[in-house]
């Protein structure tokens, strides 16, 4: 009979305290560990947002080179083609220095930072966006960017396709904006010759 009643008390199961008490420990858990991997993987959109909008950003840089380069060319051509006006009709606008476009700082390269979460972003699009994007080869849209009078990029604003927004804001103006304009090369008249003492007239 004792044998019988250990072997009965070796067999027993959890009481329905010790359940409650696990299941209260694996909630404590869950509470914890879920937005930490959910933190993770925001993260993660993050930075996958940010490594497109660098490339929307170097895309944009050779895109504007190229526009000043033309631009450039049509006013030495037409000085009547202004290259301000030229590259507006590209860019969101055309601008020396950065918008006050604040957020919180995700890379910085050189004088140009990445912020996420950005505020204060000039309203607008740009004409070239569509074409910054399929330069780009990235999946979410670029919604505005401005350019320098040399065509440099101080300001662009990304979304991504996890509705991500991201924007780029240079601190680098274009510095002596002068566009030297070389004249046609026009033959000069040769001198005329000076008499020399030896010389006479005749009559």
């Amino acid at each position: 009979m004792l044998l019988r009643r250990r072997k009965y008390e070796s067999r027993r199961g959890f009481t329905l305290v010790e359940l409650v008490v696990v299941l209260v420990i694996l909630a404590i858990l869950a509470s914890v560990a879920v937005p930490a991997f959910s933190r993770q993987l925001e993260t993660g959109q993050e930075r996958k947002a940010v490594t497109e909008a660098q490339a929307c950003v170097t895309a944009a840089t050779g895109l504007g080179a190229q526009k000043y380069t033309e631009a450039r060319t049509a006013y030495i051509q037409d000085s009547n083609k202004k290259i301000d006006t030229t590259l507006a009709a590209w860019a969101g606008e055309v601008w020396d220095e950065r918008p006050t476009v604040t957020g919180t700082l995700a890379q910085r390269e050189g004088t140009g930072e990445y912020l996420l979460t950005p505020q204060n972003t000039p309203d607008g699009t740009a004409a070239g966006a569509a074409e910054v994007k399929a330069a780009a080869g990235v999946d979410g849209t670029v919604l505005n960017f401005w350019c320098n009078t040399n065509g440099q990029i101080v300001y662009l604003l990304y979304r991504s396709a996890d509705d991500i927004l991201v924007a780029y804001a240079n601190d680098a103006n274009s510095g002596d904006n002068g566009i030297v304009i070389p004249t046609a090369n026009v033959p000069t008249q040769a001198p005329t010759p000076t008499k020399t003492p030896t010389e006479t007239e005749t009559p």
